[in-house]
């Protein structure tokens, strides 16, 4: 029977913790067994940290512009009479 892993797709949330717990001082094995991944897996996370962390942080910075401009449209309804 062949050994191989079932593939699926990391999140970025979840390779953000990846590297959050490299950083931390974990081991890449210690990390790739606890997540059930291969260790070349977590190295290929951990050599693209800086582009995660970029996209991590722009989507964070859209999601706040987002939750602003909702607000400020819910704010703006309310005031307005339809009446």
């Amino acid at each position: 029977m062949s050994n191989k892993r079932k593939q699926f797709a990391l999140d970025l949330d979840q390779k953000i913790v990846i590297i959050n717990d490299i950083k931390a001082g974990k081991k890449q094995a210690a990390v790739a067994a606890a997540c059930g991944l291969s260790k070349q897996t977590i190295n290929s996370i951990w050599q693209k940290r800086e582009k995660l962390r970029q996209a991590f942080e722009s989507r964070a910075v859209c999601v706040i512009k987002c939750t602003a401009a909702l607000t400020l449209f819910v704010q703006f309804s309310d005031n307005t009479d339809l009446g």
